[in-house]
């Protein structure tokens, strides 16, 4: 599964260039956070369950509410 990148959409129509710019800087933030995460949860796979591992690859890589779930993972991985 790739990156769900539909937030992108509303910049490609917008007239003005810096909120656009924005909404791209916003995004690019987010896959940035998603690559760590997923990266942090390969090295660490042994703490988490088949199916843990699935559901958090699938909530990072939809970038929604990115900070959140990246969040709990560390809690969850920290308690591990």
């Amino acid at each position: 599964m790739g990156f769900d990148l539909a937030a992108l959409e509303p910049a490609s129509t917008m007239a003005d260039l810096d909120e656009a710019h924005r909404v791209y800087e916003a995004v690019e933030s987010d896959i940035t956070a998603t690559i760590d995460a997923v990266r942090y949860m390969e090295a660490q796979r042994d703490k988490l369950s088949v199916t843990e591992r699935e559901v958090y690859n699938y909530r990072l890589m939809s970038l929604s509410n990115t900070a959140a779930t990246v969040e709990e993972l560390e809690r969850l991985m920290s308690s591990r």
